[in-house]
């Protein structure tokens, strides 16, 4: 009786160890099936390409016949720190553009120059940018979007994000 239920608590705890591991493995390229990637990113897209993968941080490249033309990371484990030090590297750097060129990236947005802001209704917090990397919060998990090489990254923006969080 007592190999048994030593034998028991063996199993269960194998089981249990093999369904924290699972949680713990992320698949960043995953996130998207490959008919999502060519209708929300672009047509041409050939490629996801695992550049990093992590239980802390994951990188996928999405790459057309040539280069990179979208950068996904996600850090599955401390998004709100990371968030929190990229939105002050932002401010910290529109500062010293400001102060160094007379203008920053917030006025740049304001003028319609470039498009760049925060983003209501996505997640705990999302920021959007065509030109700097895009930040989606939610939870803990950090969503990190480099879309300066899409063709109107701003469309795209939304739906992209809506589908990420649903995977989330």
């Amino acid at each position: 009786m007592g190999n048994r239920r030593l034998l028991l608590y063996c199993v269960l705890a194998l089981a249990g160890a093999s369904s924290v591991s699972a949680q713990a493995e992320h698949h960043v390229c995953r996130l998207l099936k490959p008919d999502e990637v060519k209708t929300l990113l672009a047509p041409t897209i050939v490629l996801a390409n695992v550049i990093e993968e992590g239980p802390v941080r994951s990188v996928c490249q999405y790459e057309d016949d040539r280069s990179p033309v979208f950068i996904l990371t996600v850090y599955w484990k401390g998004g709100r720190d990371q968030w929190n030090a990229s939105t002050a590297a932002l401010k910290a750097g529109d500062k010293v553009l400001a102060g160094s060129e007379g203008v920053g990236v917030d006025s740049l947005a304001k003028a319609g120059v470039v498009k760049a802001g925060p983003v209501k209704g996505l997640g705990d917090a999302a920021y959007f940018s065509d030109l700097l990397p895009s930040l989606v919060l939610k939870g803990d998990v950090l969503l990190e979007l480099n879309m300066a090489l899409l063709k109107d990254p701003e469309s795209k923006f939304r739906p992209l994000v809506e589908k990420l969080l649903a995977q989330l």
